[in-house]
């Protein structure tokens, strides 16, 4: 028997694996892929898709067109938009792709033209949209029986055709939409909400923009590549800097929306390197004017050229190839053996409403590694067309799921050039071709669902029926995409190689891979690395990670007799960590302990120090510090560079305490829970705007905590500062204080209630209180009698249990009980006089209109 060339490959789905499908280069080039015929109608016709880690794909369409044709379970109805007619139909839907079958979901916003991405818990966040949808936030968890959860105001400002990046740290960045020259993350985590993008605005052309679902891919240095209309930066988005500009496109032609074309982040190899080379593929578009023409019914031919370059190359240039056809609107896959499938779209044209002709109906396969001008290989047509607002993505089988396809306002199926398209089918590359069933190998080993660690070695074992040449094998890992609109979003796929492959018995191999890695580099002045040093800290948020690997940095330092007297200087690219350690303002509490470990070992090794590099200065280092791997090299080194790639956010809970007498009160101490009963109290000095003597404090949903009132003090301040302005007036409080000895108004009672405001209660009166805004939203009436509940006076108050959560509207209420004193009894205390106490209760609903 012939020994054949093969591949093994496996989905990466938030570190779990599944099952593989062998290599086209097994196949003969004349097999041109199979098409299957999945659902005549799922209801909804499919604008946006992502598939999730329990072998289900989530797609849903725009809910203002109407109904459509799939009615939601249980009798469920939800208003439309203008709020006045009653839809009982799903706009969404969860195809189990293992029996072929969907359920319908409830969306309850308008998510048309949204974006999203699945975060390392496995969760769908999907973000933005139209009208009452555009600053919302979705999230989608997988499981049998879930369904969508909204949050209303979730975005800074609104998003409509935006694109969204999964973040090493675990967070997503949503960049631009429609007149949004910005970007944000998400969750939010206290930081700023906004951050300026000005390459969007330069990119907008006017009245047609051409730079909507901008292609966003993250690369090893741990920047974003991002192209808009026909240019491209690479941008430092922890710094809000810009690392590199590319060449405008040849011809200068736009590539994204709505003159749209489709891009991919080609496979990424030699991950052990210090250098990881990037390259991407922009595929299709429309000529310039196009828009306009096919407003006025004319439609010019698409664009029929890609454009490559290596984006970490020193003198980036674009290459240019032609494609068998020329096409608008088209979908890039990344299949499991790193050959690219464009698939879906038209032949002349733009993206939009009736602006979209001549369907192409054949796939396009793309084979990077093959020599310049033989890349291309048409496959095998559809019969059904998919134009505007279809989509694809890869199976977790090796097949290509592909539904959509709606170029009208509404639902439409009869009279017109493209009927709306309620169907699924499915693309089977040649890979999957019967007369190759013996070269698909199949994992034994890991487990499907296995976890994996970063720089972990692994052994991946298969059966194969043909003889394997063990040379020729390869081990790739891909994530999978949220699509719309003709982009991927965070799709990409490792090339983690083979570093020893041996033959085990009854067809069955093994093969060793690593993983790839996190950690951090000593280098010399020169930039030549020297030690890498490789630590796995767990799933951290960005902040964290970064102190730990400023923190992992002086250890390695204050361990290395040779280092003793040599000037050190730990070097870091992000500007906020270096701040904290070397300013007085400590940034988040959850990171006082670190920045003073950190603090204390600068002081008493005396020779380092911490400086900022841009990740620019520092990208030789940050490709080292991904590698992650150790090394035993004994050379000097005054200079250390630290950075971490980590994956999600994990909180630490520590408790935040202040205020003490005479010259203390403006305080904070920081107290860590430990099991080795080793923690005790951080202080930190002058870190409240002023003294605090009898203040309320209160956490807020967005980690932070309110600080309000004390002696004196009618103001409140937040903690932590995160460079936002430290003193805020409350008037209220000023208000409610009886006189200067006997204040009453102290240790306010305040809770936070569902709407986001705050319930504060002093004296003898309460007011509902918007702190964002600073806003008084709500004046209670005073209680009963008048009498005062607060300290001195001191009473106490619960907020009664919340219910029925997942209602639109969770009723609040509080109950202040007794324990306070009659008007003046604090006077006459102090005189030694009798006064009766308080024995009455206060009962009152916070959200009641009256």
């Amino acid at each position: 028997m012939t020994s054949q060339t093969s591949i093994l490959y496996f989905l990466l789905f938030q570190l779990i694996i599944i099952v593989s499908h062998p290599c086209h280069r097994f196949l003969t080039h004349a097999a041109g892929g199979r098409w299957q015929f999945l659902q005549r109608s799922i209801g909804i016709s499919a604008m946006h898709m992502q598939l999730l880690n329990n072998d289900r794909v989530i797609m849903f369409d725009r809910t203002d067109f109407g109904k459509s044709n799939i009615s939601l379970p249980d009798g469920k109805c939800r208003k439309d938009s203008t709020g006045n007619k009653v839809d009982c139909t799903a706009h969404s839907v969860e195809y189990d792709v293992l029996s072929n079958t969907f359920r319908p979901l409830m969306v309850q916003s308008n998510v048309w033209c949204s974006s999203g991405a699945v975060m390392p818990d496995g969760s769908l966040i999907q973000t933005g949209g139209y009208k009452e949808g555009d600053r919302r936030i979705r999230i989608f968890k997988p499981c049998s029986e879930c369904d969508w959860v909204e949050v209303e105001n979730g975005l800074a400002v609104t998003r409509w055709y935006a694109t969204n990046h999964i973040l090493p740290e675990g967070r997503q960045i949503v960049i631009g939409g429609t007149m949004q020259f910005n970007y944000e993350f998400i969750p939010k985590n206290g930081d700023p909400i906004l951050y300026s993008l000005p390459f969007l605005a330069q990119t907008s052309d006017r009245g047609v923009e051409n730079n909507l679902y901008p292609f966003v891919f993250l690369i090893g240095d741990g920047n974003l590549f991002i192209f808009a209309n026909n240019r491209a930066i690479l941008f430092d988005y922890s710094n809000s800097e810009v690392v590199k500009n590319y060449p405008t496109t040849p011809g200068g032609d736009p590539r994204c929306y709505p003159s749209t074309g489709s891009a991919v982040l080609l496979p990424l190899k030699n991950l052990q390197a210090s250098s990881v080379e990037a390259e991407v593929l922009v595929c299709g578009g429309a000529t310039k004017g196009s828009v306009a023409q096919a407003k006025k019914g004319i439609f010019v031919n698409a664009l029929d050229t890609c454009g490559r370059i290596k984006i970490t190359d020193t003198n980036p240039q674009w290459v240019m190839e032609t494609m068998p056809q020329a096409r608008v609107m088209g979908d890039m896959i990344l299949l499991p053996n790193g050959n690219v499938l464009i698939i879906n779209g038209g032949a002349a044209g733009v993206a939009g409403w009736e602006l979209g002709r001549n369907p192409v109906l054949n796939p396009v396969l793309y084979r990077p590694d093959d020599k310049l001008g033989s890349r291309f290989e048409l496959q095998n047509p559809t019969t059904i067309p998919r134009m505007y607002h279809s989509t694809a993505l890869l199976l977790r089988d090796g097949r290509v799921l592909v539904g959509g396809s709606n170029p009208h306002n509404y639902y439409n199926f009869t009279g017109v050039l493209y009927p709306t398209e309620l169907s699924l089918e499915a693309f089977s590359p040649a890979y999957l071709n019967p007369e190759n069933s013996s070269l698909r190998p199949k994992i034994v080993l890991p487990a499907s669902y296995a976890k994996l660690n970063y720089n972990q070695n692994l052994e991946v074992r298969f059966t194969v029926a043909r003889t394997v040449a063990l040379d020729k094998l390869s081990v790739t890992m891909v994530a999978p995409s949220f699509t719309t609109h003709s982009f991927s979003m965070n799709h990409r796929l490792l090339v983690l190689g083979s570093e020893k492959v041996i033959g085990i018995g009854n067809n069955t191999y093994a093969v060793q891979v690593t993983t790839p890695g996190s950690g951090g580099v000593l280098r010399d002045l020169n930039g030549k690395g020297a030690c890498l040093f490789s630590s796995f800290i767990g799933i951290l948020d960005s902040n964290t990670a970064e102190l730990m690997a400023i923190w992992k940095a002086c250890a390695l330092c204050a361990s290395r007799r040779d280092l003793k007297g040599t000037k050190i200087s730990i070097a870091n690219n992000f500007k906020v960590a270096v701040s904290w350690i070397l300013n007085e303002d400590f940034g988040s509490f959850k990171h006082v302990k670190t920045i003073y470990d950190i603090r204390s070992m600068l002081c008493s090794l005396g020779n380092m120090d911490v400086v900022f590099n841009s990740r620019a200065t520092n990208s030789f280092a940050d490709m080292l510090a991904k590698k992650g791997s150790g090394s035993s090299n004994k050379n000097d080194v005054p200079e250390i560079n630290s950075l971490l790639g980590l994956v999600s956010a994990h909180n630490y809970h520590r408790l935040l305490t202040m205020q003490t007498v005479n010259d203390r009160r403006n305080r904070i101490r920081i107290i860590k829970p430990c099991s080795d009963n080793e923690c005790d109290w951080v202080e930190f000095e002058n870190v409240l705007a002023v003294k605090r003597w009898y203040a309320t404090n209160h956490i807020l949903s967005d980690g932070r905590q309110i600080v309000i009132g004390g002696i004196d003090q009618f103001k409140y301040e937040f903690l932590l500062k995160k460079g936002a302005p430290n003193l805020y007036t409350l008037p209220f409080l000023k208000e409610t204080r009886d006189t200067p000895n006997i204040q009453n108004n102290l240790y306010p009672y305040v809770f936070l209630i569902g709407d986001g405001n705050l319930f504060i209660f002093a004296n003898n009166r309460s007011i509902l209180f918007d702190y964002s805004n600073s806003n008084v939203v709500k004046t209670y009436p005073d209680m009963p009698s008048g009498d005062p509940r607060c300290y001195p006076s001191t009473g106490s108050a619960v907020l009664l249990p919340l219910k029925n959560l997942q209602a639109p509207f969770v009723e609040a209420e509080v109950l202040v009980c007794c324990g306070g004193s009659p008007k003046g009894s604090a006077a006459k205390a102090k005189n030694k006089k009798k006064s009766y106490i308080c024995r009455s209760i206060g009962y009152l609903r916070a959200h009641q209109n009256n």
